[in-house]
């Protein structure tokens, strides 16, 4: 997905040094977006890790990296756990190649459910004190940390416990209609009217069918 520097700051800047949750409505959405936060964060000079916690990124890596250059492809930095990979092991690896980059957790629903079948009564716990941390780190020192969580997979979590999309410090809701890619502010600050769409490529489109 090729961007505008224009487009590339219209999507970056309401979000630095803060923690989103992107609420996706399904696979093609979250590939669509991931191609979108990966191409602005090259095109902006950030370098990024990626805590891939289904390995979607890894399985989708050749459509994802494809218009990034080899030395781009340098700073971006994919963590895929292991199986039998504690959370406490996959967080800890997160914060060490964290280094300042920018942060993607992609994504709490599966996060989650590895949380849950260690300790179920902690998981939300667990969940909430990760991405308040992260959050904390953005606005100390101005990460920004992208979160997805697919809207038609909500686990049942603790009535105590607070919901995926209010964990962050703005929740956007994405979905495609037609050739476009759809972001809309459901809660915190971004942009001016809280929507920004996106053009998705014919030779994406093509690939990534419906």
């Amino acid at each position: 997905m090729s961007l505008s520097a224009l487009q590339t700051r219209l999507f970056l800047a309401p979000l630095q040094g803060k923690t989103t949750v992107f609420l996706v409505a399904d696979r093609r959405t979250n590939l669509l977006l991931g191609k979108l936060v990966l191409s602005s964060l090259v095109a902006n000079g950030t370098s990024c890790i990626i805590l891939d916690t289904d390995a979607f990124y890894a399985s989708n890596s050749e459509l994802l990296a494809e218009g990034i250059s080899r030395p781009d492809l340098g700073n971006l930095r994919l963590y895929v756990p292991k199986v039998g990979t504690t959370s406490e092991e996959a967080a800890l690896e997160l914060f060490k190649g964290y280094g300042g980059r920018a942060v993607i957790i992609d994504n709490l629903n599966s996060f989650y459910h590895t949380l849950s079948s260690e300790n179920r009564s902690s998981a939300g716990r667990k969940l909430t004190f990760l991405v308040a941390l992260l959050s904390f780190l953005g606005h100390a020192n101005g990460t920004t940390v992208f979160v997805t969580t697919y809207e038609r997979e909500k686990p049942t979590i603790p009535r105590h416990t607070r919901p995926f999309s209010g964990l962050g410090d703005v929740s956007i809701s994405t979905r495609c209609a037609g050739d476009r890619l759809i972001l809309e502010c459901e809660s915190g600050t971004t942009w001016p009217d809280g929507t920004l769409s996106f053009s998705i490529p014919s030779s994406i489109s093509r690939v990534v069918s419906p």
